[in-house]
């Protein structure tokens, strides 16, 4: 898997990220117990074997993962499935999977749910899932 800094991926994290987080436990001990995560990569291991993830997830930090944790690298440009649900969760908007298709800003063509793959609706449920900000309307 090419992963480098700067990209969002999604991989395993354990459920019992708060213990994880006091004693710096091992993560491979942890399979049995782990559910999908969010996180921007900050830095990758000269080994190849692991990435510094600075993970989108209640009272954001950075974390160490092994390589054979992380699932995929998602797409995050502007108007894809990820940028709309984080777009969604950030403006309190109800939860509605969509993206925009475009190979120029001009022609733009939205593509709703019944249109998408299930990879794309797994991206908007994330975006959506692991925005942390929220608008404040004055």
């Amino acid at each position: 898997m090419n992963i480098k800094v700067d990209d969002t991926i999604k991989f395993k994290l354990p459920k019992v990220i708060e213990d994880y987080k006091s004693i710096g436990g091992s993560l491979n001990s942890l399979q049995d117990s782990l559910i999908d995560c969010v996180g921007t990569v900050i830095d990758v291991w000269e080994n190849g074997q692991g990435v510094q993830v600075h993970v989108h997830y209640d009272g954001q930090f950075e974390l160490p993962v092994d390589i054979s944790l992380v699932d995929r690298v998602i797409k995050t440009h502007s108007g894809s499935a990820y940028d709309r649900g984080s777009a969604d969760r950030y403006y309190n908007r109800e939860r509605s999977p969509h993206f925009y298709y475009n190979k120029n800003k001009e022609n733009e063509i939205l593509i709703e749910q019944s249109r998408m793959t299930d990879l794309a609706i797994d991206d908007y449920n994330l975006g959506y899932d692991f925005e942390m900000d929220r608008k404040v309307w004055e």
